[in-house]
């Protein structure tokens, strides 16, 4: 079955900036893909592309030269069936619910503004890998399997954050449903 794998690496927070690398099979000749405008729940319209740079694209080894189409979107010729991966590098310097923050301390990652929509893949199985510092642990709503978190596709991947750190978490029931508590750093004396 095919999925779109994504790999975060939050491996050096102290640069502020997270690596992205994007991994599928293309069924069309010309591929196009775009990092959404859009946010789940949220109506105004955002540029996350301002902090995208270092982007790259490699089909069997060899280096492609995507071409921009907009300021959010891309597009390549590429041989159908041959895995594509896709990398790039996204500033965290933002702590909204809508926007991404990469520090020492902790990262909380709004996917809608790091992941690419793939065209012919929203609707596709996303599986999500977190690579983080050795110390760190990551939360996310996600269903966690082998190694990685799996979406059913493209929209339930964006409307998970992630959150990664030190922390401590919680689970507790509030009305027969289960909650997880995630808590960054010492929590106030009183």
């Amino acid at each position: 079955m095919p999925e779109v794998h994504v790999v975060l690496d939050l491996g050096s927070p102290a640069s502020q900036t997270l690596w992205v690398e994007m991994r599928w099979l293309p069924d069309q000749p010309v591929q196009r893909w775009t990092l959404p405008v859009w946010t789940p729940g949220s109506y105004t319209v955002r540029d996350p592309s301002q902090h995208l740079h270092s982007l790259s694209l490699v089909q069997a080894g060899q280096a492609l030269a995507p071409s921009r189409r907009s300021p959010s979107s891309w597009q390549v010729d590429c041989v159908c069936h041959q895995e594509l991966t896709l990398r790039y590098a996204l500033e965290a310097r933002q702590l909204t619910v809508r926007t991404n923050l990469l520090d020492p301390s902790f990262a909380s990652l709004c996917l809608s503004a790091v992941v690419m929509l793939v065209e012919g893949q929203r609707w596709t199985s996303h599986r999500l890998k977190v690579v983080t510092p050795s110390h760190w642990s990551v939360a996310c709503p996600l269903p966690n399997h082998d190694d990685g978190y799996v979406a059913e596709d493209f929209d339930h991947l964006v409307d998970a954050p992630v959150h990664a750190g030190v922390m401590d978490t919680r689970s507790l029931t509030v009305r027969e449903q289960p909650h997880e508590l995630v808590l960054i750093g010492a929590p106030p004396s009183g």
